[in-house]
């Protein structure tokens, strides 16, 4: 199967890769440089001690909140339910339903 055969992932998964990788280049970059003032010979290591956990982090914190954006969406009045076929919005309301 070709590369570009792949079926693209869905976007949660799409929010949480992209945010964990994000979120691990920072903490490698911050743990590079501690490990550059601490001691200069295992600031690779830091930065690798503290892009693991900053990686999982981000990926845990991003699938939370990516999971909860939709179940909110779903919650949220759409105007299905307060259209003007149920005769709650009148043109004397002043609200208009959007296009």
């Amino acid at each position: 199967m070709k590369r570009t055969e792949r079926e693209p992932l869905p976007l949660l998964g799409r929010f949480v890769v992209v945010t964990a990788i994000g979120v691990g280049l920072i903490g490698a970059v911050v743990g590079f440089v501690v490990g550059l003032f601490v001691y200069p010979r295992t600031a690779v290591f830091a930065a690798v001690e503290i892009a693991v956990p900053a990686l999982l982090l981000g990926a845990v914190l991003s699938l939370v909140v990516g999971a909860a954006f939709p179940s909110a969406r779903r919650f949220t009045p759409s105007w299905g339910v307060f259209g003007p076929e149920s005769g709650q919005l009148t043109p004397q309301s002043g609200v208009t339903p959007p296009v």
